[in-house]
């Protein structure tokens, strides 16, 4: 996973980029991006300097050990931007598609919009969420359904 530091999404939000989609950047913003990581890592040694941290370190744990807290950190600086944001390790998860299959068509896709609206009204606070979000759990909801019912009907429910 490509490291991405605290102020990753509030600086995506702050130049109107999708923080969970940095494949879909332009080239100039993947650039911005890699020129901000280096210019945060400068102001970081500059702020610690100021304050004698490396000194301290120096002292305390040795020249090795800050020879090291500044590679770690300018390896982070140096390293290629995201490729699908802070939870790209989530992407690796298993997921429904057959492999070579990108045309498949997901269960919830079939949800209507007007199930989606009787959700949202039916659940106060889900008002803000995406469309795909909530069809995803009116899918999942009526899936659950089915399956308990299931388990009622065949004398095993829980």
């Amino acid at each position: 996973m490509s490291f991405c530091p605290g102020w990753f999404r509030p600086w995506c939000e702050a130049h109107s980029l999708n923080a969970d989609r940095p494949d879909r950047w332009p080239e100039t913003a993947r650039a911005a991006f890699m020129a901000e990581k280096i210019a945060a890592f400068k102001r970081h040694w500059a702020w610690l300097s100021t304050l004698g941290q490396p000194a301290l370190i120096r002292q305390q744990s040795g020249r090795e050990e800050l020879i090291r807290q500044v590679r770690r950190d300018l390896d982070d600086a140096l390293s290629p931007c995201p490729e699908y944001g802070p939870h790209d390790h989530v992407r690796s998860w298993p997921l429904r598609r057959i492999a070579g299959s990108t045309d498949q068509s997901e269960p919830w896709d079939e949800i209507t919009i007007e199930d989606a609206l009787a959700y949202v009204e039916a659940h106060p606070g889900t008002e803000r969420l995406a469309v795909r979000t909530v069809k995803c759990l009116v899918w999942l909801t009526r899936e659950f359904a089915v399956q308990r019912t299931k388990r009622i009907m065949s004398g095993s429910a829980a």
